[in-house]
């Protein structure tokens, strides 16, 4: 009876020391490991990177400077070059203004192509580039320009069946590097034959 009662006391012992280990092992702070969705560097919004990150970024973004200008942040304006034109052409001046709060780039050659149809079709050929080697990187802040040059043939400089003349609406725009257009209405006579090249622009410069 004594060895049993000694076996069940020492179970006893046993049983309340392995609940005490137990114990010790649990703590009200929770496991240190860091859980997905939140940030092992410190306070901060999960997953956003310290505040030194965050400077760094921007001053990595405001070095790069400014973008390139797209055809929302400008507006057009078609007007007559000075000068006028010469026998049997004409020239006119694209104006792309920067109409955003920010500077922007451009430079260097935009599409450009008569319309009409009253539904913005093209008409006849898209102008041609001329002097390549005079492409310069212009800076737009806010408010300025860059002009480029627009020699027009004129259609009556052909005969009617190799022109195939057609009423032209207006110019459709593309700015420089960008598969968005502009419009401005400008009427004129212009070839549907697509084999005649009535257009023909220069590269953008800086508006004087």
């Amino acid at each position: 009876m004594r060895s049993t009662h000694r076996l069940a006391l020492l179970a006893g012992l046993t049983f309340a020391l392995a609940l005490a280990v137990s114990a010790c092992g649990t703590d009200d702070g929770g496991d240190a490991t860091p859980q997905p969705g939140t940030s092992s560097t410190g306070s901060g919004t999960p997953g956003s990177g310290t505040s030194s990150e965050r400077m760094s970024a921007g001053a990595s973004e405001s070095a790069a400077g400014p973008q390139a200008c797209t055809a929302a942040q400008l507006s057009l304006l078609v007007r007559p070059a000075k000068g006028g034109g010469a026998a049997g052409s004409q020239y006119t001046e694209i104006v792309l203004t920067n109409s955003s709060d920010s500077p922007c780039t451009t430079g260097g050659f935009g599409g450009v192509s008569y319309v009409g149809s009253g539904d913005g079709s093209q008409i006849g050929a898209p102008a041609r580039r001329v002097d390549a080697d005079h492409v310069l990187t212009l800076t737009l802040e806010p408010g300025e320009a860059a002009v480029q040059v627009l020699r027009e043939t004129r259609a009556e400089n052909y005969s009617r069946a190799d022109c195939d003349p057609v009423a032209v609406d207006g110019l459709r725009v593309y700015p420089p590097n960008e598969t968005h257009s502009l419009y401005a209405a400008h009427p004129t006579t212009g070839c549907a034959s697509r084999s005649i090249e009535l257009l023909e622009v220069e590269p953008y410069h800086a508006a004087a």
